[in-house]
């Protein structure tokens, strides 16, 4: 029997995983997303993906139409930027209970955007109007199913809005936070500290050891050495690491050696399907860039034939640039070999020919939304056709549906923002359309793997280990409000966040997951982390360490020279010495007289 839906909900945002992998139907744990999701799909309310670039350029519109001259400055000199500044101060005065009123004891600006908005209805909703959605539903009697919704922060801090939607749900006390390391040691001090107990200093045993390496290369290879020195603590282990890219190389160290593996994943725009699109636009300035027009011909994953594809791809190397003599006659070979010539010349013409813009001008608005439609008509009817012949390449298929819709909506994008787009213009809108990119994952998460997490909020059940590879973080996102728009607003009864708020849930949060850990902690720094942030919790934790700790940090590298695997113990390694065969010896210079050279016709072998 499934029992009643629980959530276990905080104030920042992001998902987490449930009890490391070993969560139960009916449970839910994340941020607000998360909640405002289960209440849609609970309300029938159900929201298809906006992209955010859609969102912006609805927005951008509308503040074309508004014709106001507080923002005409701002929107003729960057006009994407400043409607998505704009659109991102809408969302958090509608979350703070702005009503969208005109009223003279609101900031001007603020004054402007309830004109901009009046009489109009957005098609894109964001998270407040999906909010008064629920609110609205709930109103006209939908009920919601029996559940208990866990608020790990006050509902008071949450913004006003929210708060009238989590004062119709039956909340619960959140789990209480307990330091779960051993007692007495350092790592149940550091964790009695972060959760609010005041403790002077600790000192490193062996349930907290820290250490810096000199490159990420033997960071990665340390740790992977020292999980496979006890295969049976793998399932039980997490290891923090923001860095992607790190996250990634781990696996492969892991998989090298036999373990299994985290299931690393990171987003990448590189992706040969997902540069059709870019390359197919770069041809649409005149004159071609031969560069451009060589990469488009060598993708492994392109619209024209392979075949086809090589024979003009050789011209251009031997005589570069679209239209020479090579050219042409390549490609009137092609379409003579080709089943159908006539065919085959138009499709070339559609990717190759057509009216283009000179450089330095703008495009046309028609042109973008051609050349896009090609590429979204090419990319849907190749993963259409490999989804009917049931080809086992599941991969190429996902890759080409995003290649598609970023295709579409780069044309809708462009023809939303006039006639003619200049490259720069050209060049933004193309990064909005191509935010996402592929998820990149070459190594599945195994079973009875350690546990990969981005961030320290993400560890929601103990673990035994924890090991934090790397403790630089990103910049936090800076207040956009001043302190007299503050106080307007606050005397208007708009409780705007200034950040404080989130950043509070998410360091609680951060604190929560660092007290799961019940035998020890590795805490690996890495020569980036010094033209980085370092994190909060880190810099807390250092604070308690003796100042000679400080100056006395082990390198990884020495200690691996030093053959002293216990001074980091529990996370131990294996040393091995190996013999290298010394390379052959440098051979003698023959220094033969020019002379000699020169008075012969021929030389022997």
């Amino acid at each position: 029997m499934i029992s009643n839906p629980q959530l276990f909900i905080r104030l920042a945002a992001g998902q987490f995983r449930s009890h490391l992998g070993h969560g139960e139907v009916g449970e839910y744990f994340g941020g607000p997303e998360t909640l405002l999701h289960w209440l849609e799909t609970q309300l029938g309310l159900p929201v298809a993906r906006v992209s955010h670039a859609s969102r912006i350029s609805e927005f951008a519109a509308a503040l074309d139409a508004a014709n106001e001259s507080v923002f005409a400055a701002s929107l003729k000199a960057d006009r994407w930027a400043t409607a998505a500044e704009l659109l991102s101060r809408r969302d958090e005065l509608l979350l703070a209970g702005w009503e969208e009123a005109d009223s003279e004891v609101h900031p001007d600006f603020v004054r402007v955007l309830s004109r901009v908005a009046k009489d109009r209805t957005f098609q894109f909703p964001g998270e407040a109007e999906r909010l008064r959605r629920v609110l609205e539903a709930l109103h006209a009697g939908h009920v919601l199913p029996p559940h208990r919704c866990s608020l790990h922060d006050r509902s008071d801090v949450w913004p006003p809005l929210w708060q009238r939607v989590l004062a119709r749900l039956t909340l619960a006390e959140p789990p209480s936070s307990v330091p779960s390391g051993p007692a007495g040691s350092a790592l149940h001090r550091s964790q009695t500290a972060l959760l609010g107990a005041t403790i002077e200093r600790i000192a490193s045993d062996e349930t907290f050891r820290h250490v810096r390496t000199r490159s990420q290369t033997s960071a990665v290879e340390f740790v992977a050495a020292a999980l496979a020195q006890v295969p049976d603590k793998l399932p039980r282990t997490v290891v923090c690491c923001e860095d992607d890219e790190l996250a990634l190389r781990l696996d492969a160290c892991l998989n090298r050696i036999g373990l299994p593996t985290t299931g690393a994943a990171g987003w990448s725009r590189a992706h040969p399907v997902l540069q059709v699109l870019p390359l197919s636009l770069a041809l649409g300035w005149d004159p071609v860039d031969p560069q451009a027009l060589l990469d488009l011909l060598t993708l492994p994953v392109l619209p024209i034939a392979r075949k086809a594809a090589s024979r003009l791809a050789e011209a251009l190397a031997r005589e570069p640039g679209l239209g020479s003599s090579e050219w042409n006659a390549a490609k009137d070979k092609v379409c003579a070999e080709a089943d159908d010539p006539e065919q085959m010349r138009e499709r070339l013409n559609a990717w190759f020919g057509g009216e283009r813009a000179a450089r330095g001008g703008g495009m046309a608005s028609r042109l973008v939304r051609a050349r896009c439609n090609l590429v979204a008509q090419w990319a849907a009817g190749r993963a259409a056709l490999l989804t009917k012949e049931g080809a086992e390449r599941p991969d190429l298929v996902e890759a080409l549906q995003v290649a598609a819709g970023q295709a579409a909506l780069l044309g809708e994008l462009a023809e939303s923002q006039g006639t003619a787009l200049s490259e720069p213009q050209l060049e933004r809108l193309l990064g909005e359309a191509l935010t996402d990119g592929m998820e990149t994952r070459p190594f599945i998460e195994a079973d009875g793997g350690p546990i990969r997490v981005r961030s320290l909020s993400e560890i929601d059940g103990p673990c035994d280990w924890l090991i934090w590879l790397g403790v630089g973080t990103a910049d936090a996102i800076s207040c956009r409000w001043s302190a007299q728009q503050f106080r307007m607003l606050r005397d208007a009864g708009v409780g705007i966040d200034d950040g404080s708020k989130r950043l509070a849930s998410l360091r609680a949060a951060e604190a929560r997951g660092y007290g799961q850990v019940k035998e020890a902690l590795l805490v690996v720094a890495l020569p980036q982390d010094l033209e980085k942030r370092w994190h909060p919790i880190w810099l807390a934790l250092r604070a308690l360490l003796p100042e000679s700790e400080h100056e006395q940090t082990p390198v990884l590298e020495d200690v691996i020279a030093s053959g002293d695997p216990a001074s980091l113990s529990p996370f131990s390694f294996e040393r091995r010495d190996t013999d290298f065969e010394p390379p052959q010896k440098a051979r003698a210079l023959w220094n033969i007289p020019s002379t000699l050279l020169a008075e012969r016709d021929t030389v022997s072998a």
